[in-house]
């Protein structure tokens, strides 16, 4: 099986944990959405942890699709990218993990 085969696969299925990953992200929202709106007389220290957990889940959905757009480029770049390439020095862990399950 030669490395490009790998890494397609790989980008496979990163593409479908990113999806589901995007539809969670959106119940979040939507779920934050209602309690902001729902109980306005909560504690601030409430309302403050919902609000970071709402931005800290915004940026990890950020920083997957970041990697499963430089995997994607990766894969259907030319067939002399090897598993070394496909460590991306940017902030996606889920690629190191990925590469390190791959070999």
């Amino acid at each position: 099986m030669s490395t490009t085969t790998v890494l397609q696969e790989g980008v496979q299925g990163a593409l479908a944990c990113t999806f589901l990953a995007t539809i969670l992200f959106g119940v979040t929202c939507t779920q934050a959405f209602y309690y902001f709106h729902r109980y306005t007389r909560d504690l601030s220290l409430v309302r403050m942890t919902v609000a970071l957990v709402c931005i800290f889940e915004a940026v990890h959905t950020a920083l997957l699709v970041n990697d499963i757009s430089h995997s994607f480029k990766l894969a259907l770049s030319s067939a002399d990218s090897t598993l070394s390439d496909y460590i991306y020095n940017g902030l996606g862990v889920c690629s190191i993990i990925r590469a390190l399950s791959l070999t």
